[in-house]
C-alpha cells in the first residue's frame, strides 16, 4: 500500500540507492514494531512516559537518518564521477560509436556506482526502451542536476542536431568545476553544520536526561521510609503510583509508594 504513494515511491527509490534489499512496506513495517517494542521496553525500565515516547521517536529518527545519509553518500559519489562519465561518453562518440554503444562501453569502464546506473541504462535499451525513455527513467531514480544537464544535451541533441561529443566534452569540464567547488564548500561549512546538530540535539537529550533523574530522585524520595518495628500496611493508591495524601494518625509515620502499593509503617 505505501509502495503505491508518492513518498512510498521516492521512498523505494531511496531505499534501493541506500543500498537496503526490502520494499517501503517491510521497511516501515519493521521500523514501526522496532520502535514500539524499544518506547515499550523503555516504559518497563523506567515508567516515564516522556522517555518512552523519545525512545520510539529515537528509533524512528535513526532509521530515516542512516537510510537518507546513504542515499545521499551514494548520490555525492555518483556526482563526483560524473565528469569522467561524461568524458567517456564524449570519447566514445568521438570515436565513432553510436550513442547506445557509447553507453554500453561506458557502462564497462566507468567506476561504481556510476558503472551499475549506465548498466541498468543499457539493459533498458537491449530490451528495446527507447533512448530517451530510457534516460529520462535513470533520471527519475537519480536526481541529480549534473546528469539533469547531461540528459538534456542529448534531447536537445536528437532533436535538432550538433555535435554531442564536443557538448558532453564541455559539459564533462563544467561538471568537474562543480564538484571542486561543492568539496569546497562543505569543507568550509562542515564546523557549522556540526555545530547546528548540537544545538539542535542538545535541548532533546537534556530534556531526557531530566526526565530519567526527576524520576530517580522520586523512587529514591518516597522509596526510603522509617525502619520501625511493626508489621507495614498495604494501602492501594489506585495505580497512579504517587502519594497525594498523608495519613493523619499518630499511629503512622510515613508513607513508602511503589507505583500501585502505598506501603504504611506503624510504629
Amino acid at each position: 500500500l505505501i509502495g503505491r504513494t508518492r513518498w512510498g515511491r521516492t521512498l523505494a527509490a531511496a531505499l534501493d540507492r541506500a543500498g537496503v534489499p526490502v520494499g517501503p512496506d517491510t521497511f516501515v513495517a519493521c521500523v514501526c514494531l522496532v520502535a514500539v517494542a524499544g518506547g515499550l521496553a523503555a516504559w518497563l525500565v523506567l515508567r516515564t512516559p516522556v522517555v518512552a515516547i523519545s525512545a520510539a521517536a529515537a528509533i524512528v529518527g535513526t532509521a530515516w537518518a542512516l537510510i537518507t545519509s546513504a542515499d545521499r553518500r551514494y548520490l555525492r559519489r555518483f556526482a563526483a564521477q560524473l565528469p569522467v562519465v561524461a568524458q567517456q561518453l564524449a570519447s566514445a562518440i568521438g570515436a565513432g560509436l553510436s550513442l547506445r554503444q557509447a553507453i554500453t562501453r561506458t557502462a564497462a569502464d566507468a567506476p561504481e556506482p556510476a558503472a551499475a546506473e549506465f548498466r541498468r541504462l543499457a539493459t533498458d535499451l537491449e530490451f528495446g526502451a527507447r533512448i530517451d525513455e530510457a534516460l529520462e527513467a535513470t533520471l527519475a531514480r537519480l536526481p541529480d542536476q549534473g546528469l539533469r544537464a547531461m540528459v538534456t544535451a542529448v534531447l536537445v541533441q536528437r532533436v535538432v542536431g550538433g555535435n554531442l561529443g564536443q557538448a558532453l566534452a564541455d559539459l564533462s569540464q563544467r561538471l568537474e568545476e562543480r564538484t571542486a567547488l561543492e568539496r569546497e564548500a562543505r569543507s568550509a561549512t562542515a564546523q557549522a553544520r556540526m555545530s547546528a546538530w548540537l544545538v539542535s540535539g542538545l535541548p532533546v537529550a537534556g530534556g531526557v536526561l531530566i526526565e530519567i533523574a526527576d524520576e530517580c530522585r522520586h523512587s529514591t524520595m518516597f522509596g526510603e521510609y522509617i525502619r520501625r518495628a511493626g508489621k507495614p500496611t498495604y494501602a492501594p493508591t489506585g495505580g497512579s503510583g504517587l502519594a497525594a495524601t498523608y495519613f493523619d494518625n499518630a499511629d503512622l509515620t510515613y508513607l513508602v509508594v511503589a507505583h500501585d502499593l502505598a506501603v504504611v509503617r506503624h510504629i
